[in-house]
Formats: structure tokens, sequence, C-alpha cells
């Protein structure tokens, strides 16, 4: 067996690696394994004692729900990046191949910490203490994650599989995997990451802080729209790293085998169209909070308004997302343009809420999110038609040039 026949078993290897980890993160793990325990105890499920479903449970699944969420989405953005990267050889697929299995090491030993803390009262007491300087009462803790650690260690293990392959194979010095103009991994992979941190991380922690200096009325009304109709919610409670995963892997197959205009098209106007559907069902089948939840019509009224604001925002949001991806795939754009709106864009999302804190109900934050994004979209719809005129005035002057 040759170097390049080895070369070839070891990349093969990185890729099926790859695979087994993002099935492993995906349908074992999942983005909402906190969540669900979180709503077991938040939904008075019967799955539970009363005992159970206390305060220091919440919080400490709470606690663990916002970094478990935070380095999953990490995790399984950068493994479907790393697997794309290796598959159709694009540059920089070692460094991201790297990055995603650190990340998912990261994910499964954040479980495994809080499977072997689950048990601990002094850790739930300190957890509560810092998120609500509670500190006091007697209390019975949970099981609720897995009691055999298997899918965490698998990940581990194949991680671990993984970056030695990554080593021996020295993909960074494979010509293959450096061509000139490539198309770069590290840009999907940082215009992904950084839109997931600034859209699904900053942008909405930040403006529900806002949201929740207001009145008691608003507040209340912010945490039936967010527990009822966004994180119970199979679709809309979804990290926002599965919009991104089906955007960029959409993105990539049509442009490899698909013309850039046509890829461009499709992979903006099929993701759109998911998104309506998914409005559309939403709409339906809208949960009922009148009764069921509170008796409030004023409450009530500003959660309804709020839904419908949200959702006209989640299709707006996807579109901005969908844009910005295809322009660094298919258009080849710069992905220091695509950070530098990133900002602007949570920028004026905060100008935004500020302005809306002086609005009664909570349906004004969610339009202001809509505003912002409907600018970025606009900007890169622009600098898509400056960089498509600019490149057909290079092919017109190397016509006449040749003429």
């Amino acid at each position: 067996m040759d170097k390049a026949q080895k070369t070839y078993i070891r990349l093969v290897s990185i890729m099926v690696l790859l695979c087994l980890d993002f099935i492993c993160l995906l349908c074992f793990l999942g983005g909402g394994l906190f969540q669900d325990i979180l709503n077991l105890i938040s939904l008075n499920s019967d799955k539970l004692t009363e005992a159970e479903k206390n305060l220091y449970n919440m919080q400490y699944y709470l606690a663990f729900n916002i970094i478990y969420r935070f380095v999953f989405s990490f995790a399984i953005l950068a493994v479907f990046i790393a697997f794309i990267a290796v598959l159709f050889r694009l540059s920089k697929a070692g460094r991201i191949a790297i990055i995603a299995n650190l990340s998912s090491i990261a994910t499964a030993v954040v479980v495994i910490v809080a499977r072997l803390l689950e048990g601990n009262k002094s850790v739930h007491r300190k957890i509560t203490n810092l998120f609500l300087g509670i500190n006091g009462d007697d209390f019975v803790t949970m099981q609720a994650l897995p009691k055999l650690l298997v899918v965490p260690i698998i990940i581990i293990i194949l991680s671990l599989l993984c970056l030695a392959m990554v080593k021996s194979s020295k993909i960074e010095k494979i010509r293959l995997y450096n061509k000139a103009n490539a198309l770069s991994g590290t840009s999907i992979y940082m215009v992904a990451m950084y839109g997931y941190v600034g859209i699904d991380v900053l942008r909405n922690n930040l403006s529900y802080m806002i949201m929740n200096k207001k009145d008691l009325a608003c507040m209340n009304s912010l945490n039936y729209l967010r527990t009822f109709y966004i994180d119970n919610n199979k679709i809309l409670g979804l990290p926002i790293s599965y919009i991104l995963i089906l955007i960029i892997g959409l993105g990539i197959i049509t442009d490899k085998f698909l013309k850039k205009k046509i890829a461009g098209i499709i992979s903006v106007l099929i993701p759109t169209l998911i998104s309506i559907v998914i409005i559309v069902i939403n709409i339906i089948n809208k949960p009922v909070i009148l009764g069921n939840v509170t008796t409030d019509l004023n409450i009530c009224d500003m959660v309804d308004f709020a839904y419908f604001a949200f959702l006209a925002n989640f299709l707006i949001t996807c579109l901005y997302i969908n844009l910005m991806l295809v322009y660094i795939i298919s258009v080849r754009g710069n992905k220091t343009q695509m950070l530098i709106l990133i900002t602007i864009n949570i920028i004026l999302n905060l100008i935004g809420q500020i302005i809306a804190k002086n609005f009664s109900g909570i349906a004004i934050h969610f339009i202001m999110w809509s505003v912002a994004d409907i600018i970025s979209t606009v900007i890169v719809l622009v600098l898509m038609i400056n960089i498509h005129k600019y490149r057909k005035r290079k092919r017109r002057e190397a016509r006449e040039s040749k003429d």
C-alpha cells in the first residue's frame, strides 16, 4: 500500500468518524437534552414526584442547559462543516476538524459533569444562590439524566480517534485542500459560528433582559410566550444551529453540482418555503393559554400579538441567515463583511429594543428584531448585486482585451 492510498484511507476514516460523531450528537444527545428535563419540571408532568419539582432542581438544569446549548451548537455546527469540508476538499478542512472534535469532547464532558453532580445538594444550592440569591430549605434531587453515560463516552472516543486521524493524514499539507481561490471551510465556519453567537445568544438574551425590565405583566407574558409557545415547541424551540446546518448543507451541495446563480436561488428559496410552512402550521396549531395557564385577558392578548410578531421575525431571520451563507458559499463573498454585518445587526437590534421599551406590550420588541433583520437583508442583497456587476464588468473587459 503506497502513501497516497494510506492518506486516502485516513481521509475516509476522518469522514466516517465525523459522521458517527454527528449522529451521536444529533440523535442520541440532541440540543434539547436539558430543556426536556426543564419541561418535565415546569409543565407539572406526572412523571415526577411533587418533591422533585422544586426550585433547586429547576435552577440546576437551567444552568447546565445554558452551558450545554452553547457548547452543543458549536459542536454540531463544527462537526457538520468539518465533514463537508473534508468531503468537498475545502481549504482549512483540517483546522475545522480539530475544532469540531474538541467541541464534541467539551459537549460530552458537560453531560458527564452534569450527571456526576446531579445528586449533589451543595452544588444545587450554590447554583440557585448564584441565579436567585436563595439558599436554605431542604429538597429532593432528581436523577433525570441517563445513569449509564454510554453516548458521551462514545463521543469522546470517536473524537479522540478522529483527532489522531487528522494528525496522521497531514491534511493541512495536502495540495487539494489548499487550492488558490477555493471555497474556505473557515469562511463558512466563522460566519455560521458568529451568526449563531450573535443572533441566537447575544441578541436574544440581551433583548430578553431588556424586555424583563418592563412591568410585571410584560415579564409574565414573555415567560408564557417562551415556555408554552417557543421553548416547548418541537420546531421553534430548536437551536438555530439546526437551521444553519440545513442552509449550509443545501448551499454546498447545490453550489457543487449546479451553476452558482441557480445554486444561490435554490439555497434561498427552499429554506424560505420550509420556514413559511412551519409558520402556517404553528398558526393553525397555536397553543391556548387562556384558562390553561392564566385567566388574565390582557396578558393573553399580549402573548398572542407577540406570538404572531415572533413568527414573522422567524421568517425574516431565516431569510437573512440564508442570504449571508449564500453570499459566502455561492457568491464567494467577503467573510469580514458578514462579520461586520452581524455586529451591526446586534447594535441595531439593541437600539430598537431600547426604543421598544417605551411602548406597551412585547410584540414591539419582536417587530424591532424584524426591522434590524430587514436592514441587514437589504445590505446583503446590495453586496450581492455589486459583486455580480463587478464580475460582469471584469468578464466584459477580459473579452474586449482578447478582441
